[in-house]
């Protein structure tokens, strides 16, 4: 089980980086400053980096599935990923999810820089057919694979990866020493991702709400059970999140759109990607422990 949580966090981390980093180039490819222009090769490299590493994380946890339900070692568990993948409904979503990683990284791997726009959309949309896929093995799936609760689950994981992708990348990336560079094209960059992130939070709380209602059933069931206390938790490392966007939204961006540098901001934005891994981190335990109503 340890394995197994392991590569979900890598699926869900590199899934949410992906996302981030694919939408950012849009930004990027949009924006006619140098400054744009030197970030959108780098930021198409991490997208392309980060589907990559989803589609082995994906792979892994394949094995590591087979290998349990099988109850043989991973060395010996062959057959079981054959069986796996013609006879179980894992491995049918899990097929759906591996071509669409896969054509993923064949459309964010191709194309010249003037036609990132297209190829970025391409990407995305292949991205949002795989973590569709994920949502057909979650809690959600109970009422099968064309349903509400699988829908906003999907619309849960597709704004969940973008907010978070979003801000990792920018934090780590895109926004990193970028302090002596051009300031209003850091100013427009800043004020993107910022609206992004309010757009992909209102997704998030609405559907993770939702969620939380179909699987919990009553607030009783939050302390009365594993599931309820994770979930709990999660919402509190959400909560911390917004709370540290919000500072860096009506505090520390009114500055920068004026033109002062962009470090203080950059340092919220880390803690704040830090912070919602943690909610990556947290999603990973929720989608392996059974809900009250399951």
């Amino acid at each position: 089980m340890g394995a197994q949580l392991a590569a979900t966090v890598m699926l869900n981390l590199a899934a949410a980086i992906a996302v981030g980093a694919t939408l950012l180039t849009l930004f990027f490819s949009r924006d006619s400053s140098e400054w744009s222009a030197i970030r959108l090769p780098t930021t198409r490299a991490i997208a392309l980096g980060a589907t990559i590493a989803a589609l082995l994380a994906s792979a892994l946890l394949l094995w590591l599935e087979a290998a349990l339900m099988a109850e043989t070692s991973l060395a010996e568990a062959g057959a079981a990923v054959y069986s796996m993948l013609t006879q179980t409904h894992y491995g049918f979503a899990w097929k759906i999810g591996a071509v669409a990683l896969t054509a993923a990284v064949l459309v964010l791997g191709s194309g010249p820089a003037d036609l990132t726009p297209f190829f970025s959309r391409g990407g995305l949309l292949a991205l949002a057919v795989f973590l569709y896929s994920r949502s057909m093995v979650s809690h959600a799936a109970g009422d099968g694979d064309i349903s509400i609760a699988i829908a906003v689950d999907w619309i849960h994981l597709m704004a969940i990866s973008a907010w978070s992708g979003e801000v990792i990348v920018a934090g780590l990336a895109t926004l990193s020493n970028s302090g002596s560079h051009d300031k209003q094209s850091v100013a427009r960059h800043v004020q993107a991702l910022s609206s992004s992130a309010t757009e992909a939070l209102a997704a998030v709380v609405a559907t993770g709400a939702y969620s939380a209602w179909h699987n919990l059933g009553s607030a009783a069931n939050v302390m009365g059970s594993p599931y309820g206390v994770t979930l709990l938790v999660k919402l509190s490392c959400v909560v911390v999140a917004v709370g540290l966007g919000a500072f860096n939204r009506f505090f520390v961006m009114p500055s920068v759109l004026a033109g002062a540098s962009a470090r203080r901001f950059v340092l919220v934005l880390r803690v704040e990607g830090v912070v919602l891994m943690a909610v990556l981190v947290l999603a990973a335990f929720l989608s392996s422990t059974p809900p009250p109503l399951a």
